[in-house]
């Protein structure tokens, strides 16, 4: 039987980004929810999965 160990490391958003989307957000009065982007490797492995983040209005 094989086990993978899987690590999640979560990607950070700069605040300079941040600022921008929030303003063009405000300026177009649409609410919005930001879901922040993860990266997920398989150990001893060269498989990763990168999710972005996510904007929904």
């Amino acid at each position: 039987m094989i086990m993978f160990e899987i690590e999640t490391k979560e990607l950070k958003i700069s605040e300079e980004l941040n600022r921008k989307i929030e303003m063009i957000c405000r300026f177009a009065c649409v609410k919005y929810e930001f879901i922040p982007g993860n990266i997920k490797s398989i150990k001893n492995t060269n498989i990763t999965y990168v999710k972005p983040h996510i904007l929904k209005s």
